[in-house]
């Protein structure tokens, strides 16, 4: 089964490898439209491209012919300049899987295939291209657009016991940026492993966690994720077994209290499931699913105070009594801060 979001790119690549593909308009319009000439520009179309090549997923770009059957000038103009673009840097998106970072320190994105590691930068930085959380030997560095051998240089610690250890990657400039994204491209020893502690989700500056349904991590035979196409009502559904569950990973500096709130629908005939919610292999909170009035009718419950370790750290969602065909259709787990 595959998904198909409609001028909207998710925010992530979508849990349990579920195939995807937006569709998007280069206008506002499917098909011609005399009237409209709101154009997405050139570097946008590309960066959604390189965006949505990042998170696995493919690009549906409609353009729409003149009664004539000819292009809008303006169309051609992106095309040829998407191409352009593309013959320069499109290693590093045919073919490729999706970035295995959660978190980039800089701005762009970056793909896979096999043991190369491509980096498009939108903006280089200003103190330099590093990259973190990366437990793989760099062999070598270039620039796709001009094959410039570019130089690799490790700071901290590289070998702890054996074991890859904490260290950033620092890659030189390359002599030609391109205004859309300079790709890098970096020969790694073998494929990209990352650290665990890259996979966390980030709080927001309130200090809440946001468990987003496309954030999470689905384990199981039947649960898996769903989205078509409609922002902020995708949920984790097709939960008929209650020995599949769901997890997010945290890093937290210190322990904390939160305050968590479950968002979820259950359509009516299928409520009083009862599940679990908390750290894995810790303390957890419980919960009977209730009505709603249909697939995307979230309510959200709050289902009390939990205390969560300092260190890496899964929450998770289990189902521990199914009572009818599906448990529910989880949309997002919120943690608050107790003050």
């Amino acid at each position: 089964d595959y998904s198909t979001p409609e001028q909207d790119i998710p925010a992530s690549a979508l849990p349990g490898g579920r195939l995807w593909e937006t569709c998007m308009t280069i206008n506002d319009t499917w098909g011609y439209a005399k009237n409209d000439t709101n154009w997405k520009s050139v570097e946008d179309l590309t960066r959604k491209l390189i965006d949505i090549a990042s998170k696995g997923g493919n690009f549906l770009l409609n353009v729409g012919p003149m009664p004539s059957g000819e292009f809008p000038q303006a169309i051609q103009e992106r095309l040829a300049r998407m191409g352009d673009w593309m013959k320069a840097n499109g290693t590093s998106v045919y073919s490729t899987t999706q970035c295995p970072f959660r978190n980039l320190p800089f701005d762009g994105r970056c793909t896979v295939n096999g043991s190369k590691l491509y980096l498009e930068v939108f903006n280089w930085p200003s103190d330099g291209l590093k990259l973190a959380d990366l437990d793989t030997q760099v062999l070598s560095a270039r620039s796709l657009d001009g094959n410039e051998e570019l130089k690799v240089s490790i700071t901290g610690v590289v070998r702890t016991s054996g074991k890859n250890g904490p260290w950033v990657v620092s890659i030189s400039k390359p002599s030609k940026l391109d205004s859309i994204a300079t790709v890098v491209e970096l020969d790694l020893a073998g494929p990209p492993q990352i650290a665990a502690t890259n996979l966390a989700v980030l709080p927001e500056a309130s200090g809440a966690y946001n468990l987003d349904a496309g954030l999470a991590e689905v384990h199981g035979k039947t649960i898996q994720y769903d989205w078509q196409g409609v922002r902020r009502e995708d949920f984790i559904g097709s939960w008929t077994d209650a020995g599949d569950f769901v997890t997010w990973t945290l890093n937290l500096p210190a322990a904390k209290k939160f305050q968590v709130e479950i968002s979820y629908a259950c359509p009516q005939g299928n409520e009083g499931s009862a599940f679990t919610a908390g750290v894995e292999g810790g303390a957890s909170l419980s919960g009977v699913a209730q009505a709603t009035k249909g697939e995307r009718d979230f309510r959200t419950d709050s289902l009390g105070e939990l205390t969560v370790p300092a260190g890496l750290h899964r929450l998770e969602v289990r189902v521990t009594k199914l009572a009818h065909a599906q448990a529910m259709n989880l949309h997002r787990l919120r943690l608050v801060p107790v003050r």
